[in-house]
C-alpha cells in the first residue's frame, strides 16, 4: 500500500471517529418511555410500562437514583399508573362487550447495560376480544388511551400478526411497534392462531354503537308487531283474490311493494 493510500485510510478513520463522537448519547442507549402489551390466548394481557434513564448522563443518573431509592415516590407512581389503567379499562368496558379490569399493579427498578429502568406492570383482564382463532386488541387504544410513549403489542405465544391499523412503524411475525406520538384513532391489532382449523370466512364481528345499537334493539322489540302486520296484510290480499273478478286487483302491485 502506498503512502497516499495510507493517508486516505487515516482520513476515513478520522471521519468515522468524528461522526461517532457526534452521535447523541440517547441514540446509543435505548432510553425513553415504552408501553408493552403482551396479549394472552385468554384475552387478558400483561401490560408493562418502562421509563428508561441513560446512566452515562449525570442528570439522568441522578433522577434515576433519586427515584429508585425513594419507596414513597415509587408507591405514588405505582398508584398513579394503576389509576390511569383503571380509567382506560372502564372506557374499554363501555365501548366493548367485555368487562375489563386491572389487577396486580407492581413497580420495580433495575439497571442493565448502562441504562436504569423503572418498570410498572399490571394484568389487564379481557383487554382483547376472542373470535374463534383470532385475538383482537382495539379499545381503549382506538379512542382514548394514550400510551405516553412508544407502543408495542405482542400476540399470544404461537400466534401470528395479521391485520393492524394504523400500520405499525415496525412489525415482526407476532408484534407491532408504534412510535411515540402516533395517532392511534381506530386502533386495531389482530393475531391469528395458524394451527387452528377455520373456514377461511371467519372475521371480527362489528361492534355496533350509538344509533346502530338502538336500531338493533328496536328491531327486536318491534318484530312481533311486524309479523302481525304482515299476516294481516297477507289475509287482505288473499281475500281480495277470492272476492274479486281479476280486473284491477290481481295483486301484482302489492307483490312489487312487498319486494
Amino acid at each position: 500500500m502506498t503512502r497516499r493510500d495510507w493517508r486516505a485510510v487515516l482520513a476515513v478513520c478520522a471521519l468515522l471517529t468524528a461522526s461517532l463522537a457526534a452521535v447523541p448519547a440517547g441514540a446509543v442507549h435505548d432510553t425513553g418511555r415504552q408501553l408493552t402489551v403482551q396479549v394472552h390466548e385468554s384475552g387478558a394481557a400483561t401490560v408493562t410500562f418502562e421509563r428508561s434513564y441513560n446512566l452515562s448522563v449525570p442528570a439522568e443518573r441522578d433522577r434515576f437514583d433519586r427515584l429508585a431509592n425513594n419507596t414513597t415516590a415509587l408507591r405514588e407512581r405505582r398508584a398513579a399508573f394503576g389509576q390511569q389503567l383503571r380509567a382506560a379499562a372502564a372506557n374499554g368496558t363501555d365501548r366493548t362487550p367485555r368487562e375489563m379490569r386491572i389487577e396486580n399493579v407492581t413497580v420495580a427498578t433495575r439497571t442493565v447495560n448502562g441504562t436504569g429502568v423503572v418498570e410498572f406492570r399490571a394484568r389487564w383482564v379481557a383487554l382483547a376480544g376472542i373470535y374463534g382463532s383470532q385475538v383482537v386488541v382495539n379499545e381503549p387504544f382506538g379512542t382514548s388511551f394514550d400510551p405516553n410513549g412508544t407502543l408495542v403489542v405482542r400476540g399470544p405465544e404461537g400466534y401470528v400478526r395479521e391485520q393492524m391499523s394504523p400500520p405499525p412503524d415496525r412489525a415482526l411475525k407476532n408484534s407491532g411497534f408504534w412510535g411515540e406520538g402516533t395517532d392511534l384513532e381506530g386502533f386495531s391489532a389482530r393475531f391469528v392462531d395458524p394451527d387452528a382449523t377455520t373456514t377461511g370466512e371467519e372475521s371480527t364481528p362489528p361492534q355496533p354503537s350509538g344509533f346502530g345499537r338502538l336500531v338493533g334493539a328496536s328491531g327486536l322489540a318491534l318484530l312481533p308487531a311486524l309479523l302481525v302486520l304482515l299476516g294481516a296484510k297477507r289475509r287482505d290480499l288473499l281475500g281480495g283474490d277470492r272476492g274479486g273478478d281479476g280486473s284491477g286487483n290481481d295483486g301484482s302491485g302489492s307483490r312489487d311493494g312487498d319486494g
